[in-house]
């Protein structure tokens, strides 16, 4: 079995699956944790302000 890489930075989470990186949000809605996809990590990166893209 294969563990899935994890990075987490506050509401940001970045995971690593078959050698690319998916960035995700965190939303906590009655105690229950959703994950939502953003980007690939390289969109995210290219953005180029360093910030969270503007359809979060």
């Amino acid at each position: 079995m294969k563990l899935l890489r994890l990075t987490k930075f506050g509401d940001i989470v970045i995971h690593e699956r078959k050698g690319r990186y998916y960035v995700y949000t965190l939303e906590t809605i009655y105690d229950v944790v959703k994950e939502t996809y953003v980007t690939p990590l390289d969109n995210f990166v290219d953005n180029k302000k360093g910030s969270i893209p503007h359809f979060l």
